[in-house]
């Protein structure tokens, strides 16, 4: 997220997120409750997005302004991330 609050170009790679509260950055958040399919369909996006945008002749989006910014976050309903502090509008 730290690229885009900055006006850079970025993806998010939406994840299951049913048992987040429940492992999440707990005690019980450890490498076996990954699960593996969708570990291996994720890296294969992330790759497979990648390697498109860096054979592109053009730049994938312009850099933006802190106003084009806070109107993407709010149009792309992220704007949820200004409660917890993480970009100040």
């Amino acid at each position: 997220m730290s690229f885009l609050l900055e006006g850079i170009p970025a993806l998010k790679l939406w994840v299951d997120t049913t048992q987040y509260r429940q492992v999440h950055h707990q005690a019980s958040d450890t490498f076996d409750k990954v699960d593996s399919n969708s570990f291996h369909a994720g890296g294969a996006v992330v790759a497979a997005t990648a390697h498109a945008i860096a054979d592109q002749e053009t730049r994938l989006a312009p850099h933006i302004g802190q106003d084009a910014v806070r109107q993407l976050l709010r149009a792309a309903r992220l704007d949820v991330d200004l409660l917890y502090s993480l970009w100040k509008a």
